[in-house]
């Protein structure tokens, strides 16, 4: 049971967090009461998502009707659109892999339909995302990174930083999933120098995508602790935003961090904080999710009867797995732990009860992972050849995955069956193969230390730069600070030169007038940095506090500007005076 629900947990609690039945019923009224087409696609990529798990008859349905709807209005941004809906509804909501070419071919139809006049960077962008996506599932990956490559062009060109950080990210995402670890790193840090430095609050917002896409990036190459920082920049996000639902996904994911890192610890503290927030909003499913947490915490740390004890006391874990269909997982868990507990007679039973719901049901992936530890579990019951049966399909299916973990627990046992079985030349292939593996796997760890540099330097290298680019920023500030400073003295130097020499009155009043605007309006300058990092830019308090400033400070404006004034010009008027005097006792 070790580690068995980690396929789940996240995927459980975005699908059934809510009643099924009243959340799709809410979502097919709004459907039907929208009359902007491109409000009703997006209201069919949200009904997708809740009603895959337990109505998976709606997804056709929907998708046929999104895509009538777009070909009746002749908006053509509004078909291609429909399209790329359709062809990630086929990729991820549909359970069944057979329906990634049918994916393909809805995304290909779009990027066609893209081609025509008049259709926005954004679904020409997005046509070729989808296409890329449709194209990596089929194990197509020239044609996907060629799709990301266009697509970053056309974003280029388009001069949206919006939309340059979307292709940026999607070139990324699907670098990553090629191993191409170096490149995709460098994608995410030009989309996040481009989201950091826009002026525009709704492409800012875009780091928390980026930040998304770093995490699965430090989390692929094992570093937790930096995928942990960015985990906590979302959380804070999230919080400040009082969004309950991601700050439970965030907490879910940081709860696996902890696990991957073996901070058990840590992670079962993370997972009774999930526990608190879902009684906080009284949500029953949530609060299951996060026992499912804790109980993964518990198996992984090696404490197998304190977790079949666990399982026993919150049926709830099992009520979920059933409502949700997946109810063969918790035979699959029992098997295991039963197994680790050398309980054969027990793992055989719950093994034997998942083994046909797996097959028929479950990802490849998941079938790998099934076969590699009922081959094992075969092998310790001492039934060799039916242990090197599964074994033996257990690695053709690690070896289309190109999994070479999965492909050295299988080449082990093989070597071990065919060693019990007498046949030495057989498994002295499979241990020779065991090795060829085990060589080619330490050989990426090297390589991973040397990326680890490389990832390292970037980092410094892009903390270097923008380093110099705020100290260069305070620097041309400072000196126009200095430049301002310098004018405003040079206009109240002017004003009290226009004081002594003979010039017109209102000379003098026009130029108090600018002078001490000129002031005050700087002293607004300086105050504003101070406000905004005291109110961390709230509206409502940069209001208040700019209201106070200005309410005290317009009063003593006007007095300073009347007394200043006035001083130069009575003194005027007094030497105007005293000259026509002089002037007329001559």
């Amino acid at each position: 049971m070790k580690s068995i629900f980690i396929f789940f947990c996240l995927f459980l609690f975005c699908s059934i967090h809510a009643q099924p039945d009243a959340t799709i019923k809410a979502l097919e009224k709004k459907f039907n009461d929208t009359t902007d087409i491109d409000a009703k696609l997006n209201l069919v990529a949200d009904i997708s998502e809740k009603a895959y798990m337990f109505y998976p008859d709606l997804l056709k349905k929907y998708i046929d009707k999104s895509i009538f709807l777009a070909e009746q209005s002749r908006d053509r941004n509004a078909m291609v659109k429909a399209r790329r809906i359709a062809s990630s509804v086929y990729l991820y909501y549909s359970r069944d892999k057979n329906k990634y070419q049918k994916a393909n071919d809805f995304a290909l139809e779009g990027l066609q339909l893209s081609k025509d006049e008049g259709i926005s960077f954004k679904e020409k962008i997005y046509s070729l995302e989808a296409a890329a996506l449709s194209h990596l599932y089929l194990g197509k990956k020239n044609e996907a990174l060629g799709f990301n490559q266009e697509a970053l062009e056309i974003a280029n060109e388009s001069n949206t930083d919006s939309l340059k950080i979307i292709a940026y990210l999607k070139y990324g995402d699907n670098q990553l999933y090629y191993d191409e670890k170096i490149k995709a790193f460098k994608n995410y840090l030009a989309a996040q120098e481009l989201a950091e430095k826009s002026k525009d609050q709704q492409t800012k917002n875009q780091i928390y995508k980026v930040y998304g896409s770093l995490i699965s990036f430090y989390s692929t190459i094992e570093n937790y602790d930096k995928a942990a920082d960015y985990l906590y920049k979302l959380l804070d996000h999230y919080r400040q935003e009082k969004n309950i639902d991601y700050q439970f996904q965030i907490l879910d994911k940081i709860g696996t961090n902890y696990r991957e890192a073996k901070k058990h610890v840590a992670a079962k503290g993370i997972y009774e904080e999930m526990g608190k927030l879902a009684d906080s909003v009284k949500n029953s499913t949530m609060k299951t999710q996060s026992k499912i947490g804790i109980l993964n915490t518990i198996l992984e740390s090696d404490e197998k009867y304190t977790g079949i004890t666990y399982l026993k006391n919150n049926p709830d874990i099992v009520n979920l797995f059933i409502q949700s269909g997946f109810d063969y997982i918790i035979d699959y868990g029992l098997g295991n732990t039963y197994h680790e507990l050398k309980m054969y007679d027990s793992a055989s039973y719950y093994y034997n009860k998942a083994k046909l719901p797996i097959q028929t049901k479950a990802s490849y992936l998941q079938q790998l992972d099934f076969n590699v530890k009922y081959g094992i579990h075969l092998y310790d019951i001492a039934q060799y050849p039916n242990a090197i049966q599964v074994l033996s399909f257990a690695k053709q299916q690690a070896d289309s995955l190109k999994n070479n973990t999965y492909t050295i627990k299988a080449v082990t046992y093989l070597d071990s069956c065919f060693q019990k079985l007498g046949d030495f030349k057989r498994a002295f292939y499979f241990s020779s193969l065991r090795d060829q593996l085990q060589k080619q796997i330490d050989e990426k760890s090297k390589a991973k230390d040397v990326l680890f540099l490389e990832i390292e330097n970037a980092n410094k290298r892009a903390e270097r730069l923008a380093k110099e680019e705020e100290e260069a920023t305070i620097k041309r500030h400072n000196w126009q600070y200095m430049g301002i400073m310098i004018a405003i003295f040079t206009l109240f130097s002017l004003l009290i030169v226009f004081g002594v020499l003979s010039v017109p009155i209102r000379w003098v009043r026009a130029l108090g007038f600018i002078s001490f605007i000129f002031l005050f309006e700087f002293i607004t300058l300086l105050a504003d940095t101070w406000i905004h990092h005291v109110t961390h830019g709230e509206p409502w308090k940069v209001l208040g506090i700019k209201v106070i400033l200005i309410a005290g400070l317009l009063p003593l404006h006007h007095w300073l500007e009347h007394k200043a004034i006035h001083f130069i010009t009575t003194r005027k008027q007094l030497d105007i005076i005293k000259n026509l005097k002089k002037e007329s006792s001559n």
